[in-house]
């Protein structure tokens, strides 16, 4: 796939630097040390726009590496668009091996090689995430409504609905029918004892003149061992693309050209914390939304110490921590700059910690709970009632199209997170009016469930205030 060139005109950030040096506000001094560093309000700037590259929600237009597995789908898209030949692919992975936002990086390039190979009429594309289906089914519903027929006729079964979509998909093909293409995120959330969505889906290719090109992205390689033979026996067994997980030498490269893009008169993160971040990650997971977010942290951390304000992670923190922790902060390098022991501190808390294990095995409307609890002590840094928190949770629930539980449910989901040491619970008469605070790093939240792009969201929303 042809590379997408960036520009190179100035970016905001260049934009933010001039007018600062043209300020001159970009004054040197001394740390203890005698080593020279830039201005704290600078570095402060510097530190906050690192921090915001290396969020989980900022994607570049182009993704560092996945080369050959871009390649190999793009190629795939094309021939299929180009030949007007319906097919499937299935794409797997661990988790924040760059799956999605390949895709992302994809469609984007196909847009405006749509237009200029002229491909008429234009291929209708369909974005799916299997977690915002309460159930395997309701899969039908939502490309039942996004292939436009809800426009024509009311859904009334699960068959009529198939049976709709069928008919849609298998119009007699000529050039005036548009191709179909259907990415569907998150796909292992279809899976049922009889595999019947996930056979019917992947079956629909090989239908006589179907139009559909069906991708599916999940992080489960299992699943192919339990679907594929099927799927081989009626032929119509998808393309199989596998992302391994990022090597330590890939990871290093990701975070470093991301810093790249800050003009900065020393390191961001000391190339040696890279390293180690990067080694640390590629062994345990291979997952570089965790480094992104261990390097984010550490700078906010440096942040928080320029600005004498205590972090959660440092509230949390035993004497023994903390005195590791304040060592951190030794004037052994520019003020400013993420040091080896600003990493070695966030790791121990991210890898070290006992409750990651126990957050991962949690059912999903009390991972939500715990999620809601996170955002709400970053938000108020106060304790909550359980009534809003029951808000909060419902609010975030209802905008991913996702069932709430009961109140009487939620008191006891409250009750299930305090037993496992994540919720604390301040007793009162009014169960409502129980005072709820964070009993664990939100941290070891993020390392558990952050690489999900449903949680990913709750633990980034900003949630209403209650009244």
């Amino acid at each position: 796939m042809p590379s997408i060139k960036r520009k190179s005109s100035d970016t905001p950030i260049d934009a933010i630097f001039k007018k600062q040096k043209n300020g001159g506000r970009n004054a040197k001094k001394s740390n203890q040390n005698g080593v020279e560093a830039v201005e704290e309000p600078r570095a402060l700037n510097a530190l906050q726009m690192a921090s915001d590259l290396l969020h989980q929600s900022s994607v570049p237009a182009q993704i560092t590496g996945r080369e050959q597995e871009k390649e190999t789908i793009s190629t795939f898209i094309q021939t299929s668009l180009r030949n007007r030949a319906a097919g499937s692919m299935y794409i797997c992975g661990s988790p924040g091996t760059g799956k999605t936002a390949s895709l992302e990086e994809i469609h984007k390039f196909l847009l405006g090689w749509i237009k200029q190979e002229k491909i008429q009429p234009a291929p209708k594309v369909i974005k799916l995430n299997g977690m915002t289906f309460t159930e395997p089914n309701k899969v039908y519903n939502k490309l039942f409504e996004d292939l436009g027929l809800s426009k024509k006729k009311k859904t009334g079964t699960v068959k009529d609905t198939q049976t709709a979509i069928v008919k849609e998909l298998c119009r007699a093909k000529d050039k005036q029918t548009p191709m179909n293409v259907v990415v569907i995120d998150e796909m292992d959330q279809l899976m049922t004892k009889d595999q019947s969505v996930l056979y019917q889906l992947f079956e629909w290719p090989s239908l006589p003149n179907s139009s559909l090109i069906l991708i599916g992205i999940a992080n489960s390689v299992d699943m192919t061992s339990s679907i594929l033979p099927y799927l081989r026996t009626k032929r119509c067994e998808p393309i199989l693309t596998i992302y391994k997980p990022y090597e330590k030498e890939d990871i290093a490269r990701i975070i470093q050209e991301r810093l790249s893009q800050i003009k900065s008169e020393q390191p961001i993160i000391e190339p040696l914390a890279i390293e180690m971040v990067a080694r640390k990650v590629s062994k345990f997971s291979g997952d570089v939304r965790k480094a992104l977010d261990i390097c984010r942290r550490a700078i906010d951390t440096v942040s928080a110490e320029m600005r004498n304000q205590p972090t959660v992670e440092s509230m949390l923190l035993d004497d023994e921590s903390m005195s590791m922790h304040a060592s951190a902060t030794a004037p052994s390098a520019p003020v400013g700059t993420v040091t080896l022991k600003h990493v070695n501190n966030i790791m121990a808390s991210a890898f070290g910690s006992p409750h990651v294990s126990t957050i991962k095995s949690l059912p999903l409307h009390q991972q939500i709970c715990l999620c809601v609890a996170v955002v709400q002590f970053k938000q108020s840094k106060q304790l909550s009632t359980a009534a809003e928190l029951y808000t909060s949770y419902c609010c975030l629930c209802r905008r991913q199209n996702l069932p709430c539980v009961s109140m009487a449910d939620f008191q006891d989901m409250l009750q299930t997170l305090s037993h496992y040491s994540l919720l604390s619970i301040k007793q009162s008469k009014d169960a409502r009016l129980r005072k709820i605070s964070l009993a664990v790093n939100d941290t070891d939240v993020d390392f558990a469930i952050g690489d999900n792009r449903i949680f990913r969201q709750f633990l980034d929303e900003n949630l209403p205030q209650s009244s």
